[in-house]
Order: structure tokens, then sequence, then C-alpha cells
């Protein structure tokens, strides 16, 4: 199941629950929702994630039980993120930019194929 492309003109949207259902796939234009401060997209089938780098506001980035094997791209960016979860996907590295979000204090990337974690992460001291 996908969302429709006009998902990404709800301008004034703070908070997204798509928790919970059958999501293979985002539009492009949903990362355009510059005002986002909580998204959850736990438990669907999402394999990637569009590059959030301009949900400037974005505070909670829920993603578990997904089939991520990559971390979104600009992460790194977003300097309000303070909540993460990537538990339960398929992940065998994250990406070192996420390192650069000194705002984090919960980080939860259990139950992937992790071997090794970036030493960026020694940056984040406020875990």
């Amino acid at each position: 199941a996908e969302l429709p492309k006009q998902f990404g003109e709800l301008h004034n949207l703070r908070s997204l629950l798509l928790d919970h259902n059958v999501l293979t796939a985002l539009p492009m234009s949903m990362m355009n929702l510059a005002l986002l401060e909580l998204l959850n997209l736990e438990f669907n089938a999402l394999e990637i994630i569009p590059s959030l780098q301009n949900m400037a506001s974005l505070r909670v980035l829920l993603l578990s039980h997904n089939r991520l094997t990559v971390t979104p791209a600009g992460i790194g960016k977003l300097g309000k993120l303070n909540t993460v979860h990537l538990s339960y996907n398929q992940l065998g590295t994250v990406a070192t930019d996420l390192g650069s979000c000194s705002s984090l204090t919960d980080l939860r990337l259990d139950h992937n194929e992790l071997s090794v974690l970036p030493p960026e992460f020694g940056a984040l001291t406020s875990l």
C-alpha cells in the first residue's frame, strides 16, 4: 500500500501516525512536511525512507518493525531530533551522520544485523 502524492501538501501537519499498516513506500512529497514533529511508521513493510533533510522540525522518528536496510538519508541534518527507533529492521550499518544529532536522548537499534557502530556516535553525549 502507498500513500497518495498529495499527502505532502499537508503543510501544517505536526504529528503523523501511520503505524501498524502495510505501507511499502512513501511519496517523495511527504518529505517536505517541514512542520512535522512526530512521524510514526512502525510496523509497516517499508524498505527505504526518502531523504528526511527537509523535515527540520522533526523530534520523534519511529521506524521500528519495517524492512529497512539503511538509515534514512539526511537524518544527520535534523537538529531537533531527540528520539529515533530503528529496532527490528535489517540494518547492517548505520549512517555516520546520525552522530550529528546532538539532541538525541533515545536511540534504539536493537534486533538488526549490526556488528559495529560508527565512531561518530561517541559525540552523542545526551544518550
